[in-house]
């Protein structure tokens, strides 16, 4: 480690040489000067830790050789010497950034060594400061520039996404659009041939067309899906909102939905209270609850019963819940749920069914309502899924 260096300055040459001979036994390395004019030349050509100067010398005195060493490196360490000391020109000294005012004759010197180690190490602690401010405002402005750079990144790559999005929405949007008028004419036709306009059909083709009409309704709610979805997720789907008398809303969806979930032989129980209202698009509530019945029936072993329940909340939210007795979702699906065309493995024994879409549909149409839509479930004990909106009195406004 590189010893400290020191500047003694002053015109007492018997002063310039005791406290030389005292500062190289204590290992510092002393430089001397006779004048402040020569102890200004010193400083400029050769970088000193600390400067003990005398106050009075020729050609430049103490206080303006402080002045002018302190514009050159304003962290200087500087001890004044006097024996001429006033209060005015201590004052004066400590204002102009010295360290310290000492008197001369200089009586302890074991007190005037443990001085000239404060004022290096306050020196050393203020040059080390200024370092890692240094550092500091080096990293800032490394971590500014990098932070700008990602941000410039993750922007370009929100635009390609959102691009991407639009292009993919488009690509729906037209595909849904051309595909709904054949399907349409298409599953006409097949009703035709049902129907038995063209002939009665052998039972082998019965079969057929009774599987191509299950394949093009399943087209048809796919297509349908995808545009309600699309409009939905784009601000065009219109909603007519009102005064809804909850559980007869409720009931209604039940009693819709009872047909076509007969075939998979479950049957629905409501436990709602008598009056509960809610502000919403009943269109759009049934839709929604149309899609938890239909995926609790699907899920939901034969002979059992699929639960739904309405109830007051402490926020004075309303919370509908559909309870199935299937198998619950697994754990790694969770995350997905209520993705578009999210499906979760229902076994061997059942093949998928349904859009896929159904959950996604149903979280925008909640979240566009001003509600919440979630699920708790655990693996091997069923799943209730439910959706929160908030409560209305018959005094409520749109």
């Amino acid at each position: 480690m590189t010893q400290p260096r020191i500047l003694v300055a002053d015109d007492s040459e018997v002063i310039r040489e005791v406290l030389t001979a005292f500062l190289d036994n204590l290992g510092y390395r002393v430089d001397t000067a006779a004048d402040g004019q020569a102890a200004l030349d010193a400083f400029r050509s050769q970088r000193h830790d600390l400067l003990i100067t005398d106050l009075q010398m020729p050609r430049l005195e103490g206080l303006p050789l402080l002045k002018l060493v302190k514009a050159v490196e304003p962290d200087v360490a500087v001890i004044i010497l006097t024996g001429h000391a006033t209060l005015e020109t201590a004052v004066e000294a400590l204002r102009l950034g010295a360290y310290d005012y000492l008197l001369k004759p200089i009586e302890d010197m074991e007190a005037f060594g443990r001085l000239v180690a404060r004022a290096l190490k306050h020196h050393a602690l203020v040059n080390e400061n200024k370092r890692l401010l240094d550092e500091l405002r080096q990293a800032n402005s490394r971590l500014g520039a990098e932070v700008a750079e990602r941000t410039r990144e993750l922007q370009a790559a929100y635009e390609s996404l959102r691009s991407l999005d639009k292009l993919k929405n488009d690509f729906v949007s037209v595909v849904s659009h051309e595909l709904r008028t054949p399907l349409t004419s298409m599953r006409g036709s097949l009703g035709l041939l049902q129907g038995g306009v063209v002939g009665e059909l052998s039972e082998e083709a019965q079969g057929l067309v009774g599987i191509a009409m299950q394949n093009c309704e399943r087209l048809v709610r796919l297509v349908t899906d995808l545009l309600d979805l699309e409009k939905i997720t784009a601000g065009h789907g219109a909603f007519r909102i009102a005064l809804l008398d909850w559980p007869a809303v409720v009931r209604q969806a039940i009693d819709s939905s009872r047909g076509f979930v007969q075939s998979y032989g479950v049957d629905f129980e409501l436990e709602a209270p008598a009056a509960l209202r809610v502000r919403g698009d009943e269109d759009r509530l049934i839709q929604v609850l149309s899609n938890l019945l239909f995926n609790a029936a699907k899920f939901s072993p034969r002979g059992s019963v699929v639960t739904v329940s309405t109830r007051l909340l402490a926020d004075s939210w309303v919370r509908t819940s559909v309870r199935d007795r299937g198998p619950g979702i697994p754990e790694h699906f969770r995350e997905r749920i209520f993705q578009r065309f999210a499906q979760a493995d229902m076994g061997e024994d059942r093949p998928a069914e349904g859009s896929g879409l159904g959950l996604a549909i149903s979280r925008e149409i909640v979240e566009h309502l001003g509600g919440r839509i979630g699920f708790d479930a655990a693996q091997g004990a069923g799943t209730v899924f439910w959706f929160d909106l908030p409560g209305a009195s018959e005094s409520s406004t749109q």
